[in-house]
């Protein structure tokens, strides 16, 4: 499991280095204080199954191309997580780091478990509600792809479980299932995913 400390620190070292102004340089640092944008998720989130996950990792293609550059990025996604992993670990951290701008993909691995509807929605409303910190926190909440030998009864009630949390709990949907993204994504899905995340910003 990669640690977030170490992401940290790549993500800060980035930052300091991307005065460059290439195609994918993210805006001017506004005055102020610096948002912190932290990551939440499992394999997907890590860019598991890239050539080079730090790399293209959708968290970092979307710190690297549609966050401010003074932005500090945390990526407390684990692998193998479920939404109840995330609730005991990447929360903690959280309540840590005290992110201003949080992104939430957690499905796969509780569609792989056989996790019921009701206690998915639970976990997630209560997963949201303290990413969120009273408000503190813009929370984005992306939705479930099709996930292989998942039948498509389950997987709507998941999506619709989704979409009752990120409302009740002011968070935002990310439709990641309306455009076709693999459970898996390669380098090339990874920048869909992230996409999806920057125009919901």
């Amino acid at each position: 499991m990669r640690s977030a400390g170490a992401t940290l620190a790549v993500a800060l070292a980035l930052a300091a280095c991307s005065g460059g102004g290439g195609p994918e340089a993210p805006a001017a640092a506004p005055e102020g204080p610096a948002e912190v944008y932290m990551a939440v998720g499992a394999d997907a989130t890590l860019g598991i199954g890239t050539e080079s996950p730090l790399v293209d990792e959708w968290p970092k293609v979307l710190f690297r191309t549609a966050l401010p550059r003074n932005t500090v990025f945390v990526n407390a996604a684990q692998e193998g997580a479920t939404v109840a992993d995330a609730l005991q670990d990447q929360l903690a951290l959280a309540e840590e780091v005290e992110p201003t701008l949080v992104t939430v993909w957690l499905s796969r691995d509780d569609l792989a478990a056989g996790t019921p509807v009701a206690d998915y929605e639970r976990r997630l409303g209560a997963l949201v509600h303290g990413l969120r910190r009273g408000g503190e926190a813009r929370v984005l909440v992306a939705n479930a792809p099709d996930v292989a030998g998942v039948p498509p009864t389950t997987l709507a009630a998941y999506n619709d479980a989704i979409a009752r949390v990120a409302q009740a709990e002011g968070a935002e949907l990310v439709d990641l299932n309306a455009l076709g993204v693999e459970a898996e994504p390669d380098s090339q899905g990874q920048a869909r995913v992230a996409e999806a995340f920057a125009s919901a910003l």
